[in-house]
């Protein structure tokens, strides 16, 4: 029992560690949130936190940030605006708002103040310990420093709303007309570079398994959903949300099931998707040689690498 319970504690810490580094490292933890071949239960828990349930920065400068990229102020817009934020990630936090214009329910993501340049020095520091790291550890075959300019340039991508909202309207477009699978409208008349205004959609979390329950409603069903989604944008036209943490996921009352924060998009080229497919048959006919051989086609391994020795494992 004392065991768990420091157990626990280290969850804590390491989710208010990450947090207090600033937003780099929350998107790092929200990351490992979704992973539990790496952490143990605890910790995913812990760290589901940082998904939508961070410290809010003030409204005043919410409103101030609307009302710059807008050019009007928030009364213009909104008719009602809610006092608090209903959400607060990373990059930005959500208000519930009723747009003047035409009465609809929206949901408002504003960006934080400052994050670019949070950001930039994050990855400017995390960058020279990687390339420390490379130089003195080369028992690592894989460099880190690339990992870090990847991860780099798309946080950048992120802080671009109006390029969220094209990527949430191609998402629609490709898979808009899957049944149970729903992605909100975009409100372009309300939204620029860090002002994103969106169609306020009722649901709940998949992890509120309590709330579930209590609205009848299945989650394996949804995630049977999501993964026929899943499959369906990796290897049909390989376009695919990047980022499909719980707290971007809602399930609603009437089945649907509702993709959320379009920010982290990404292409399967055409060779990866037929490598897909063919690991897939690879592993039906339990070809583990094979499976190996794919690493090289997917680009996972470097040609010069022997990856013979991973078929033993995959038995």
């Amino acid at each position: 029992m004392l065991f768990l319970q420091l157990f626990s504690c280290r969850a804590v810490e390491l989710r208010k560690l990450l947090s207090g580094l600033g937003p780099s490292f929350v998107k790092i933890g929200q990351a490992l949130s979704a992973r539990p071949d790496l952490l143990p239960q605890v910790y995913l828990e812990s760290l589901s936190e940082l998904q939508d349930r961070l410290p809010s920065f003030p409204n005043e400068i919410a409103w101030a940030v609307t009302e710059e990229e807008l050019g009007v102020s928030v009364s213009q817009v909104y008719s009602e605006f809610s006092e608090q934020p209903v959400a607060a990630a990373s990059l930005g936090q959500v208000y519930k708002a009723v747009l003047r214009e035409t009465g609809d329910i929206v949901a408002v993501k504003v960006q934080r103040p400052g994050i670019g340049e949070s950001i930039a020095v994050d990855m400017l520091l995390l960058r020279r310990l990687m390339r420390v790291v490379d130089q003195n550890l080369p028992q690592i075959s894989q460099p880190l420093v690339p990992l870090v300019d990847e991860f780099a340039a798309r946080l950048f991508a992120e802080l671009d709303y109006c390029a969220e909202g094209r990527n949430a309207e191609r998402f629609q477009e490709l898979y808009g007309s899957m049944p149970r699978i729903r992605t909100p409208k975009i409100y372009w008349q309300a939204t620029q570079r860090r002002v994103l205004t969106m169609e306020w959609i009722d649901g709940i979390k998949l992890t509120n398994k309590a709330a579930m329950d209590a609205a009848g409603l299945n989650i394996v069903d949804f995630v049977d959903v999501g993964i026929e989604c899943t499959l369906r944008q990796l290897l049909e036209h390989g376009y695919f949300h990047a980022d499909p943490h719980p707290g971007n996921l809602l399930a609603t009352r009437n089945g649907t099931l509702v993709y959320l924060d379009f920010g982290m998009m990404s292409e399967a080229p055409e060779y990866a998707r037929y490598a897909i497919m063919a690991h897939v048959v690879h592993l039906v006919n339990r070809d583990y040689d094979a499976m190996c051989r794919d690493y090289y086609t997917l680009q996972f391994m470097d040609p010069s690498i022997d990856t013979a020795p991973i078929a033993p494992a995959l038995q």
